[in-house]
């Protein structure tokens, strides 16, 4: 199968394509010819290009489809409280500041950022 590249996208739409996804080094080559003519036949030169980085994407995730990829869904932890609570049982993830030292008396925790320096002035 063929790869070409001319250096020019304004020439052909294959160039801008290639262009578009960065697949334009000879010894990197990502897609070949017919493979990306095959997505301009029913795509713009834009949604080739989306399609063909969705495809490269695929490959390297060791997906065997773009539409693997759709599949996945993103996941946003701690927002109910069966997670939070099991955020908070866990005792692998670290505390945050604000919690960790929430009820500790001030007049007995150092404070870092003070210096003697700082101190003798006042």
């Amino acid at each position: 199968m063929a790869w070409t590249y001319s250096g020019d996208p304004a020439a052909s739409d294959l160039d801008m394509v290639r262009f578009l996804i960065g697949d334009t080094d000879t010894a990197d080559q990502q897609l070949f010819d017919a493979e990306i003519n095959a997505l301009l036949a029913s795509n713009s030169v834009i949604g080739a290009a989306v399609q063909c980085c969705q495809t490269i994407a695929a490959k390297y995730a060791l997906r065997s489809s773009p539409q693997a990829i759709a599949a996945v869904a993103p996941y946003a932890g701690g927002i109910s409280i069966s997670d939070m609570q099991t955020n908070e049982e866990n005792r692998d993830i670290p505390a945050p500041a604000f919690t960790r030292d929430l009820h500790n008396d001030p007049a007995r925790v150092s404070n870092p950022w003070d210096t003697e320096d700082r101190d003798a002035s006042l």
